[in-house]
Parts: structure tokens; sequence; C-alpha cells
């Protein structure tokens, strides 16, 4: 199983734990610091102790030695009263003076009399250390110093460590010595121990109590922060307020929490109005501070908001008026388009009855070359048979009187050919694109039909004078017979010409063909574009109402008054206005030229 780090603790933990640490740095700082400088500084205190005590005894000694020089006193009596004083001297109650000289004789000892006098530099303690001996050998070298052995305690047997302080009374040769013993210094430090340890027992158990009720406030605090934490993560913004009554962090807190609950409910009601159907977009957005960047964003969105739905208010508006705009300007064109397709019906229909006097045309010039062709066999016969002559002279001017009727009649198609070619060369350059092909055919129609009327003008005339000398032949049939030669030979030409108008009707029936051609094409077109009008006045129509339909939805909002929005207005009809007036015109040209027929 995997322990979790540190920082996946809980609060409560975490401050226990921290207590316990604190505890447990606190009793190694006890044990491994303050209670070895303490039983130093014990140590230090009693070696100065003992050292003020041997050095109130060498006071001692030095008052009787100057007694025994000033001879009030001997020296042995001096030496006699020094011993009885020092010999009296306890401190820390059980605790002696002991005396020896530099011989390692004892002099005096307080509590072992029995060593008096004895040499005792062979007296060793259970080490094995030789003590009176270092005594004076410290004695000796250093004149001063401290020294540790094992001796018992005054009544008591088993022996301790003790320690020392001695120091050398040159003038009369001795060694001054006392100790303290170690075990009393270990007890005191014992006691010191028990005293801190007991002390720190009752004060980390208050502080365990306190640390525990403080750790349970803050977790039971921490706990409806968290709560509601989760819960406005979850979307839910329908809690209550917290309620922590003291003013610390934790309050404080409480209170910081409560303010940002009170802000998202405060911004989610303006969304909440946003979102409705006919939301409210004038709404000013309070900022919590500068940096709020949340009612910044939500005050953004409104201002975006406005702009965009004042924009689609403004187009939906210059879609309806454009959508009107598109279903008068198609009505028009489907009016005039339905017009001019009525109109092309009858020029149509004109032009097949003009095709087919044409063709007429053609086969009565076949005929008059027939007729001319014969009235040529018939004059080189003319010599001989006279009376033939005057029949044949009759059914010639016969003949010629009905082909100046028929050259007529074709100079009369001729000339409306014509009239027809450039009404078609007016048609088609109103008609755009779609007339050019038709335009061209239209001015071949027309050289064909200026050359037919300069035909016929000369036939005719060629017609009128063989008249003349069929005439002048009735009179004078001799003038005829020697003329008759001459005759024959314009009767040649005569078919010629009527060869050539023969011709030039078939053309022009062909030519015919194609205008008749061109014009269903135009009729076509005219319809198709009828139909497209109609259709596109339908769409417009369906446009204009979703439009309509569009800016009733957007005034269900309210909207910035000071946001108003300029839309670049576009064209919105997809016809060219001069296409346009130019079919209105052709339309109506041809409705007048109607009425006036």
């Amino acid at each position: 199983m995997k322990l979790k780090g540190f920082n996946d603790w809980k609060i409560f933990l975490k401050i226990l734990t921290l207590f316990l640490i604190n505890v447990l740095i606190f009793i190694g700082f006890v044990f491994f610091y303050y209670l070895p400088e303490f039983k130093k500084s014990l140590l230090k205190e009693k070696e100065t102790a003992v050292k003020q005590t041997i050095e109130m005894v060498y006071t001692l000694m030095a008052e009787y030695y100057d007694r025994f020089k000033s001879g009030e006193l001997t020296e042995a009596e001096a030496k006699k009263r020094a011993v009885l004083r020092i010999k009296s001297i306890r401190y820390d109650k059980t605790n002696y003076i002991w005396i020896n000289d530099m011989d390692i004789k004892m002099v005096m000892h307080p509590i072992q009399p029995a060593l008096d006098g004895k040499d005792l530099s062979d007296m060793k303690d259970p080490s094995g250390k030789r003590l009176f001996y270092e005594f004076t050998e410290i004695a000796k070298k250093q004149g001063a110093g401290f020294s540790n052995y094992l001796w018992p305690k005054p009544g008591e047997k088993e022996p301790i460590l003790k320690l020392s302080y001695i120091k050398l009374f040159k003038e009369w040769d001795w060694v001054v010595g006392t100790g303290i013993y170690i075990d009393d210094v270990d007890k005191q430090i014992s006691e010191k121990t028990f005293i801190i340890v007991l002390t720190l027992a009752i004060v980390a158990l208050l502080v365990f109590m306190l640390v525990f009720i403080i750790a349970k406030r803050i977790t039971r605090y921490i706990k409806p922060l968290i709560q509601l934490a989760d819960e406005i993560a979850k979307g839910n913004l329908n809690e209550n307020k917290i309620q922590i009554a003291s003013k610390d962090e934790l309050g404080i807190l409480a209170v910081s929490f409560n303010k940002m609950m009170e802000g998202l409910k405060y911004k989610l009601s303006i969304i909440e109005k946003i979102a409705e159907g006919n939301g409210d977009f004038t709404i000013e957005v309070e900022l919590a501070s500068e940096n709020d960047l949340f009612g910044k964003a939500i005050a953004k969105m409104l201002d975006s908001l406005n702009q965009i739905l004042g924009q689609v208010n403004a187009t939906a508006e210059q879609m309806a008026e454009a959508s009107n705009h598109v279903s008068d300007a198609s009505q028009s064109l489907s009016t005039g388009a339905a017009e001019q397709a009525s109109s092309l019906e009858e020029i149509t229909s004109s032009a097949v009855e003009i095709n087919s006097q044409a063709k007429q045309n053609a086969e009565n010039a076949i005929q008059a070359k027939a007729l001319a062709d014969k009235a040529k066999i018939n004059a080189e016969e003319g010599n001989g048979q006279m009376k033939e002559l005057i029949v044949g002279m009759s059914e010639i001017n016969q003949s010629s009187e009905e082909i100046k009727k028929i050259i007529k009649v074709i100079d009369d198609i001729a000339f409306q050919i014509n009239l027809l070619a450039l009404n078609a060369n007016v048609e088609a350059a109103r008609a755009g694109k779609y007339g050019k092909g038709f335009a061209v055919v239209a001015e071949e129609v027309r050289n064909l039909a200026v050359k037919s009327a300069t035909a016929v003008k000369e036939t005719t005339k060629m017609v009128e004078k063989s008249i003349g000398n069929i005439n002048k032949g009735n009179n004078l049939v001799q003038v005829t017979a020697t003329k008759l030669d001459e005759i024959t030979v314009d009767i040649l030409k005569a078919a010629d010409l009527v060869s050539e108008i023969t011709a030039a009707s078939r053309e022009q029936s062909a030519g015919l063909d194609q205008i008749s051609t061109g014009l269903n094409q135009i009729e076509q077109v005219t319809q198709t574009v009828s139909a497209s009008a109609e259709q596109s006045a339908a769409a417009s129509e369906e446009l204009a109402s979703q439009a309509v339909q569009l800016k009733g939805m957007i005034q269900r909002f309210k909207l910035k008054k000071e946001k108003t929005v300029q839309i670049e207005k576009k064209e919105t009809s997809q016809i060219s206005p001069e296409i346009f007036a130019m079919l209105k015109k052709m339309v109506e040209e041809e409705m007048n030229s109607e009425k006036e027929e």
C-alpha cells in the first residue's frame, strides 16, 4: 500500500503531526542539549563552589600563618588551631576538607581520623588510581587543580565518583583539598529531568488539547467551505451562506466565499436575463473590482450581443425592403415578359406568313422563267408564224402584265422584308446578348432585301420596256418581225433576271426560316425569363415574410440605444437595372406598335 504524501494529509492530521514534531524536537533539545549543558553548568558551579571553599580555607591558613609570623602564636599552635578550624568546616551538609603534606602523609581527615599521620602514597581507589600521590603531584606541578577518583560517602562503604580541588599552601607544605560527589550532580540532573519531563508532559498535554481543539475548529469551519466550493464547482449556487462568527482568517475566508457566491449569483442572474426569450440586453454589469475578469467577460458579451442583434435587426429591415424591391421588379419583369412573348408570337406568325409568300414568289418566278423560255421559242418561230406571233405577243403582253404584278409584289415583299430586318435588328439590340446571332441574320436578310428590290426595279424597267415593244409590235407587225431578235435577247435577259429573283426568293425564304427560328428561341427565352421572374417574385415575398418574422423576433430583445449599427447597403436585386429598363422599353414599344396597326 502506497503511503500518502504529506501534502495529501488532512489538515487535522497535519496540525497534530506538526505538534508532535515540535514536541519531539523540544524533547531532543532538552535531552541532547539542555540537560548535558545543565550538567556541565552544574559541575562548573560545583567546581566553583569547591574552589571558593578551598580559597576560603587557604585564607584561613594564611591568617594563622600570619599570626605565627607576627609572634602571636607559635607555629605548632597556629597549625593546630588552623587544623581544628578546618576540621569543623562542612558544606552541602556532608562535604568536608582534608589536609595532607607534600610527603603524602595525611595531616587531617575529618571523616576518617584513622588516616591521620599515615603514609598515603600507595593508597589507591577501586580503579587503581594513587589518588593522594596524584593530589601531591598536581600541587607540586600546578599549585592547584582538579582531580576525580572513586571514594565512599561518609557512612557508606561503596565508593562513588568524586571530583576534588587541591591547592598547595607552600608556607607549611600542606595540600588542602575538598571534593563533591558526582552522584549528587546526577541526582540533581535526574530531579531536573523529572521536573522538566513532568512539566513538558503537562504542557504538552495542555498544548495538545489546545491544538486538538483548534484543529477541530479549523476543520469544522473548513468542511462547509469545501462543501460550498464543491457545490459551486458543480454549478449549484442555491446553497446558503456560511455562518462563521469568528473574525480570524477562517472568518475572513468565509466572508470572501459568501461574497464570491453572491457575485456568482449576481452574474448568473444577468446571464439568465440574457437567456430569456425577451432578454434585456440593456443591463449594466457592476464589476466587483478592476480585476473582475468574469464580470468583464459578461459585459463584453452583452456589448457583442447588442452589436450583433443590432446588425441583425438592421439587416432584417434592409432585407425586407430589398425583398419588396426584388418582388416588384420581378412582377414588372414577369408582366413585360408575358407581353413580349405575346408580341413575339404575333411577329412569328407574321414571319411565317411572309415566308409562305416568299416561297410562293419563288414558285411564280420559276413559272415566269418557263414563260420567258417559251417566249424565246415563240420569237424564234415568229418569222414563220405571224399569227402565232400575234397570239404569242398577246400572251407575252398578258404574261408581262402578270410579271409586272409579280414584280410589284416582290418589290413590296422586299420592302417589307427590309423593314422587318430593320425591326429585327432593333429587337436584337434590345435583347442584348441573346440577340447577337439574330442581329447578324437580320442584317443578311436586309442586304438580300435590298438586292431583291434593286433587281425588281431593274426587272420592272425591262418588263415595261417589253410591254412597250409588244404594243408597238401589235401596231407594227413588220417592225416586230425585224425587232424579234432584239426581243429574243431581251427575253433572255428577263429570264436571267427571273432566275436571280428566284434565287433571291429562295434566300429570302431561308432567311425568314432563320428569323422564325430566332423568334421561337427568343419566345422560349422570354417565357423562361417570365417563369424565373415569377419564381423570383415568390421567393422575394417569402424572404420578405421571413425578414418581418426575424425583425419581430429581434424586437423582443431590449437593446442599448447608443449601440447604433451602420450597415453598408448592398444592391438587393440580382437583375441589372439597365437590362430591366431595356426589356421594359421593348415591351412598351411593341405594345405601341400593335396599337398603331
